[in-house]
């Protein structure tokens, strides 16, 4: 008998197994063997990385939830003692510029921190990458150079609004994440089956 293997791919997404023997019922009960063990094994490490991914978000979620209850409850307190406050209308559109470029930001850092696992750090995937999350850095910048500029009393009002939406929308991509995960962790389990 003699048993061949190849493995195509740095993560060994596709393994070429041959066996030859002159028995040939032996030889398919030695391959279907292997084949489970190694289906197992595999699906096993991709639950194990799911439930890990899980419990992280899960903790995540809960950091953010206390931080957006402790950021509404200073916009309430701020509402309360500035009664009569009117913000103008370049605030508004200063803090809606920030917050697309905070959300495009943390995207492009969990893409950032993904593809860190699957590429070296000198690939081009990641070059490209810093070079967005750099140009992104650049504009936020220039929008905080002119949110400088505006009246203490609207900062702080528009910085607690921010705060507020920033938080919420950080939340929804965890729990979009934690979704995946899930989702995975369920197909990992009917792969056992």
């Amino acid at each position: 008998w003699a048993l061949d293997s190849f493995i195509y791919g740095a993560k060994n997404t596709l393994i070429e197994i041959a066996y030859t023997n002159s028995d040939k019922s032996l030889g398919k009960k030695v391959l279907n063997s292997i084949i489970s063990f190694y289906s197992s094994d595999s699906v096993s490490a991709n639950k194990s990385e799911a439930d890990s991914s899980i419990l992280f978000l899960n903790e995540r979620i809960l950091d953010i939830n206390q931080i957006l209850a402790m950021s509404e409850k200073k916009m309430s307190d701020f509402q309360k003692e500035n009664l009569y406050f009117q913000q103008d209308q370049e605030a508004p559109l200063l803090y809606q510029s920030l917050d697309s470029i905070d959300s495009q930001l943390f995207e492009m850092q969990l893409e950032f921190a993904e593809a860190e696992s699957t590429f070296s750090t000198d690939s081009i995937i990641l070059v490209n990458l810093q070079n967005q999350i750099d140009i992104l850095n650049n504009r936020k910048s220039e929008v905080l150079s002119k949110i400088s500029l505006l009246p203490q009393i609207q900062q702080n009002f528009a910085n607690l609004q921010r705060e507020i939406m920033v938080n919420q929308e950080v939340l929804k991509i965890l729990q979009e994440r934690k979704l995946e995960f899930s989702i995975d962790a369920a197909s990992t389990l009917s792969d056992l089956r």
